[in-house]
């Protein structure tokens, strides 16, 4: 694979024991997601495994928009030996506990968008810097493909990401952290 060097993506994957590398659950939906985006984001991928990983083992090849891919074998010595600790930066105990815990859907984005954006107001918040959400994993996963007879394609949890980047577009938050729970 050949990359650009030094060109920075629009949002980075961290992908963890799938994509490229096995193909269904989790990896069809990476792979779906990147390609759905690909006139709008350019994405950098980092694949963590529990070996070492060749592009001959790819089982997706990667769109057009990534612009950078790396895997790590989590359990060589030397990737986890030149590891460094971040220190972050503390932030108010306000700040932090800025959670909305509530269903996603079309119906209701304009709703929580300004409850967030009034949060903000009262918090004397300019910027977030942090989007953090995921959708449940019966949408993607072999097992829940399995047991719908439309192989979950009708399931709304499927398309979550589309509404998450409707945030991401709202609010353009410096970090997006998305987790399949």
């Amino acid at each position: 694979m050949n990359f650009k060097k030094r060109e920075i993506a629009d949002i980075c994957l961290v992908v963890e024991g799938s994509y490229p590398y096995v193909t269904g659950g989790v990896a069809s939906w990476v792979q779906r997601l990147i390609k759905t985006f690909e006139h709008e984001f350019t994405f950098s991928v980092v694949a963590l495994t529990a070996g070492d990983k060749t592009d001959e083992d790819m089982k997706y090849q990667l769109p057009s928009n990534v612009i950078s891919f790396k895997s790590f074998n989590i359990f060589d010595y030397e990737f986890i030996r030149r590891a460094r600790p971040v220190k972050l930066k503390r932030k108010k105990k306000q700040e932090i506990n800025a959670v909305i815990k509530e269903k996603i859907h079309e119906d209701n984005l304009e709703h929580l968008f300004k409850r967030i954006e009034c949060s903000m107001t009262l918090m004397k918040i300019d910027k977030i810097n942090v989007i953090a959400g995921g959708p449940p994993c019966q949408a993607y996963s072999l097992v829940g493909r399995a047991r719908d007879p439309y192989k979950m394609e009708k399931d709304p949890r499927n398309y979550l990401y589309t509404l998450y980047t409707k945030f991401l577009k709202r609010f353009q938050p410096d970090f997006f952290v998305f987790e399949n729970v």
